[in-house]
This record gives structure tokens, sequence and C-alpha cells, in this order.
């Protein structure tokens, strides 16, 4: 929880670049960003 609250007090613009499968505290990290980029394919569902 932690991570995602000094994302959402950052003063600027929080990028995520995801590779893999988004599972988890990972998934939650990205979500919390202002955009994420993403590859395609597996784990992309």
């Amino acid at each position: 929880m932690a991570a995602e609250e000094a994302l959402a007090a950052f003063p600027k613009p929080a990028l995520a670049a995801v590779r893999g499968h988004r599972v988890g505290g990972g998934a939650q990290l990205a979500a919390a960003c202002d955009l994420r980029f993403a590859e395609e394919g597996p784990g992309s569902g």
C-alpha cells in the first residue's frame, strides 16, 4: 500500500513498462501508475 500511496502523491506522471506476466504485486504497482506500457502476448489477457 505504501508504494501505491507514494505514486499517487508523486507530483509528476508515473510510468510503468511491463514485460511478461502481470500478476500480484507487479500488477498492483503498474495499476497505480498514470501510464502503462506493456508488450503484447502471454500475460496480457
